[in-house]
């Protein structure tokens, strides 16, 4: 598999286990941890709405294309952030994965106020442990972002929001669990967070996937 420039397993500690070795700190609060149950052992990171953990240093992403991929469960209703890149929701280039009805969602910011390119799943807020795997490639301009749940497509960016944006990503703070770290927290668990400046194929997903049973 590709290199990742994140690593987050949440194995009890927030640890960057990737080659970037990213210094993690508290946001708002910061989450628990508890064995996961989604396998015998595992953990996961748990967030209540008011807990977030951000990099100390800006994510090394340096390109136009982005992988974000986890494993979550939510009963969540409300809208909430589960990661964000960059402090400034109208900030150029950066990028958001909210929670809206339920429902996961790629928000591509592009160059404020134009909108967003947005992708958004089916709702996943029963409870239920889900592979997410988000891809975002900007050289392809329209349906450049694609979300995957449990090694299956199930949404692609709506073109009718914005115009296709094209251009590499900011380098910024990332964050988990709240937006800039203060409002809009995420409810629910995380595990195996990881990040690539590269866009994993369909066939990679469902090896990852696959290999994460």
């Amino acid at each position: 598999f590709a290199t990742p420039i994140l690593d987050l397993d949440f194995q009890n500690n927030f640890i960057d286990k990737s080659p970037s070795a990213l210094t993690m700190v508290q946001g708002q609060g910061l989450p628990t941890f508890g064995l996961s149950g989604r396998k015998a052992g595992e953990y996961c990171a748990n967030f209540n709405g008011s807990q977030s953990i951000k990099t100390t240093t800006n994510l090394p992403l340096n390109s136009d294309k982005v992988c974000v991929k986890f494993w979550m469960k939510t009963t969540q209703t409300t809208m909430g952030v589960i990661a964000e890149l960059s402090s400034d929701y109208a900030q150029n280039s950066a990028f958001e994965i909210p929670l809206v009805d339920g429902k996961v969602g790629m928000y591509d910011h592009g160059i404020s106020p134009t909108g967003y390119n947005v992708a958004q799943t089916n709702a996943v807020n029963n409870n239920v442990w889900r592979s997410v795997i988000i891809v975002t490639d900007r050289s392809l301009g329209k349906n450049q972002s694609k979300i995957y749940i449990n090694g299956i497509l199930g949404s692609v960016q709506n073109n009718s929001y914005v115009t296709d944006i094209i251009g590499n990503f900011i380098n910024s703070i990332f964050f988990i669990g709240q937006k800039s770290g203060s409002s809009l927290g995420f409810k629910g668990s995380l595990t195996k967070l990881k990040i690539y400046n590269y866009p994993l194929t369909p066939s990679e997903i469902s090896d990852i996937y696959n290999s994460e049973q």
